[in-house]
């Protein structure tokens, strides 16, 4: 009977380990579900048009966020300026 009790708080320890934390996961995109319109205006995302896949498959159009460090609403947007020009 001990041997059974260790073995299960041995595993038990084990899956507390192994188990993902609940704040791994990333946070979805402020970007997410936005309309074309809604996209569009704000600076931290990009309107990616529907097109098709190889196999055939049509992918509408959705929003998504530009990546890189998040922006807050209302911050300006620093444009690159090119070099050499």
């Amino acid at each position: 009977m001990k041997k059974i009790t260790t073995l299960v708080f041995a595993l038990a320890i084990a899956f507390a380990f192994i188990a993902p934390d609940a704040n791994s996961a990333p946070k979805p995109s402020e970007c997410n579900g936005l309309k074309a319109k809604e996209c569009k205006k704000n600076p931290g995302c990009t309107w990616v048009k529907k097109f098709k896949k190889k196999d055939g498959k049509v992918v509408k159009g959705y929003c998504k966020g530009k990546g890189g460090k998040p922006m807050k609403k209302g911050e300006p947007v620093e444009k690159k300026k090119p070099e050499g020009k």
